[in-house]
């Protein structure tokens, strides 16, 4: 017998219900007899929490495949490619700012120093009387590098607003869901997964990746709030606070590519980085003496294109050109010195042989006046040897010493004409040598006593001078009274006592 049963029709409605067949009625009530018994207690929505994790990986999914993330609220958004890309362009342009404006400062550090020293060497200048062109040139390339110097820093200054500028537009367009600025804090992957809405921002039921591409944007704070009770762990990137390597794709990332912040504005209570912190050499003004040659200021002061930066290059060219003629002026000053020093010391030499001579001519003339003062009280012819003196060109004469002295030089100019010394016949003579003499030589000889000889200012010469009308005697007539030797009247020719060989000395 068939288990099959007819269809049975319905009337009603128009509408025709089949039966279900008998067989299939019994397998159906066998297989629910070993099923679980089911739970009619009303469902309790599921915490917000994992669906907020949940939405999280699938937002890191998408930034890791380039997927593009559009925020409901604002209709923007931006791939994960091209959002690190614009962050590794503003990385590099922060870095190469970052780098002029410190070439920009360590010129300006050299031209303070270079400066001050100008300053310096500028007023020691004037006090050696260096030229007045050198000191002009030296004051327009102080002026020069004053006003380059002002226009550096003005530049420093203007790049500094343009790069807070730069970085608050960032921090914008990361709100916005934009690509953040390099220069503002990024925050973590787990840190955007886990923050917490606002109560009721989310309505029950709403697709979860809705809700990722909400909070897509990075957060400048991360919330630490525990996952709600019952919630399974949510997926978290590395804790550490340091940017991922260039390039470097991790599980639960939300870039391919972690910003640097520029150093110039780094991020609250971040250690800055070594690119941000100056060296003592770039940060230190140098010394003085550091850079008081050219050669030194070129070695301090960086290199400095003019395609790369117009004003720094003319600074660098202003400031060596500023050392080259400091040092200029440096060295004109040490030569006047030490050409004032040395006139300052040959005057002071010159005074004091002046001085010496005046002194000597001084004493000589004391001398003289002392020997004839003395001659003087002795009596004619009683003059001791000790109190005359012999020419040098004759030691067996003895004359009054300021005679002898008078003498020598007389011979000196005699040698010079005829190439021999005076002949001296006769010089002082004693009062037993006047006595002698008349005796001998009778009229010719004065009384005793009254001689020039007995004083010790008359000679008898020979070698030709003896005789009237010879060269040597001509000679004598012409340059004895140079030398203060006369031949007396009494004793010329035609005097009272014709002797051409009897000289007297005046002095």
């Amino acid at each position: 017998m068939s288990d099959r049963l007819p269809p049975r029709r319905r009337s009603g409605g128009g509408r025709h219900v089949a039966t279900v067949p008998a067989a299939a009625t019994r397998r159906s009530r066998q297989a629910g007899a070993h099923r679980a018994p089911q739970d009619h207690r009303p469902r309790t929505p599921r915490p917000l929490a994992p669906r907020i994790a949940q939405g999280g990986v699938v937002v890191a999914l998408a930034v890791a495949l380039g997927v593009v993330l559009v925020n409901p609220a604002t209709g923007e958004g931006a791939t994960a490619s091209s959002s690190t890309s614009e962050t590794g362009a503003d990385t590099a342009a922060a870095q190469a700012d970052q780098a002029a404006r410190s070439t920009r400062e360590k010129v300006a550090q050299v031209a303070d120093a270079v400066t001050a020293r100008a300053v310096a060497v500028r007023a020691d200048g004037a006090q050696a009387q260096v030229s007045a062109d050198q000191l002009a040139q030296l004051d327009s390339l102080r002026a020069q590098v004053a006003t380059l110097v002002t226009k550096v820093q003005q530049e420093n200054a203007a790049a500094r607003t343009d790069r807070a500028g730069v970085t608050s537009r960032g921090g914008a367009a990361a709100e916005r869901g934009g690509a953040p600025d390099p220069s503002a804090p990024t925050a973590s992957p787990s840190s955007t997964a886990s923050t917490s809405p606002t109560p009721g921002a989310t309505a029950a039921g709403a697709d979860p990746t809705s809700t990722a591409a909400a909070l897509a944007a990075p957060s400048p704070s991360a919330s630490t709030d525990a996952p709600a009770a019952g919630a399974g762990p949510a997926p978290t990137a590395s804790a550490s606070t340091a940017p991922a390597p260039t390039g470097s794709a991790s599980t639960g990332s939300a870039s391919t590519e972690a910003a640097t912040p520029p150093s110039d504005a780094p991020s609250a209570g971040a250690t800055p980085s070594a690119s941000a912190t100056p060296s003592a050499a770039t940060s230190a003004t140098p010394s003085a003496t550091a850079v008081e040659t050219p050669d030194q200021v070129a070695a301090a002061i960086p290199q400095v294109l003019g395609a790369d930066d117009p004003d720094a290059a003319q600074l660098r060219d202003a400031v060596i050109a500023l050392a080259r003629s400091t040092a200029a002026v440096s060295a004109a000053a040490d030569a006047n010195r030490t050409a004032a020093k040395a006139a300052a010391d040959a005057a002071t030499q010159a005074a004091a042989s002046a001085a010496e001579a005046a002194a000597a001519q001084a004493a000589a003339d004391a001398q003289r006046a002392a020997w004839k003062t003395s001659l003087q009280g002795y009596p004619n012819g009683k003059i001791p040897a000790s109190a005359l003196c012999a020419p040098t060109f004759d030691g067996g004469a003895l004359l009054r010493c300021d005679a002898a002295e008078a003498l020598d030089s007389l011979d000196a100019a005699y040698f010079q004409a005829f190439g021999v010394h005076l002949t001296i016949n006769d010089s002082y003579r004693s009062y037993a040598a006047q006595v002698a003499c008349l005796s001998t030589r009778g009229w010719l000889c004065a009384t005793p006593g009254t001689s020039h000889h007995g004083l010790g200012i008359a000679v008898d010469l020979g070698g030709g001078i003896e005789q009237p009308g010879s060269a040597q005697h001509a000679w004598m007539v012409k340059n004895a009274a140079a030398f203060q030797f006369e031949h007396p009247a009494w004793a010329q020719p035609d005097g009272s006592k014709p002797e051409p060989w009897h000289w007297e000395y005046t002095g």
